[in-house]
């Protein structure tokens, strides 16, 4: 990243989590997925975050949570890096905001599944660096 981008943490939502644990089977493997995607809205300085985490053995999901943060960039910021009435917005800024949401949705996973198996199953640490982030173009609305 080239330059500090000042930002905070605007909101955070979830859709209800989908829950199986009495599909459980103690005998198999556990695997793990998750998933980033990005969006913005230039107008009010808002990047958005959606994850996905899923836990399945084999086809059987026992576990999907999806996680929605949302970042309000500083206007200074915008202001002085708007250039033809578009914003980029860089792919390593882009994973630093992914690394954030990963946290929150393991605090979200815990308090969601408290007095399940699955509470045993922590979201593992992500290596976000494995991860193709595309840099995210904002545009002005005309």
């Amino acid at each position: 990243m080239s330059q500090v981008i000042p930002f905070r943490i605007f909101k955070i939502t979830n859709d209800p989590i989908e829950l199986h644990a009495d599909l459980y089977d103690e005998q198999s493997p556990m695997e793990f997925g998750t998933e980033f995607s990005f969006n913005g809205d230039l107008k009010q300085r808002i990047i958005g975050c959606r994850s996905v985490y899923i836990y399945r053995q084999g086809t059987t999901i026992l576990s999907s949570l999806t996680v929605y943060c949302y970042f309000e960039v500083a206007s200074e910021y915008v202001n002085d890096n708007l250039k033809d009435g578009e914003l980029d917005v860089d792919k390593d800024f882009l994973r630093y905001l992914a690394t954030l949401s990963v946290g929150t949705a393991r605090g979200i996973q815990h308090a969601k599944t408290q007095g399940t198996v699955m509470n045993d199953y922590v979201i593992p640490p992500v290596n976000l660096m494995e991860i193709d982030f595309q840099e995210l173009k904002l545009k002005e609305d005309r």
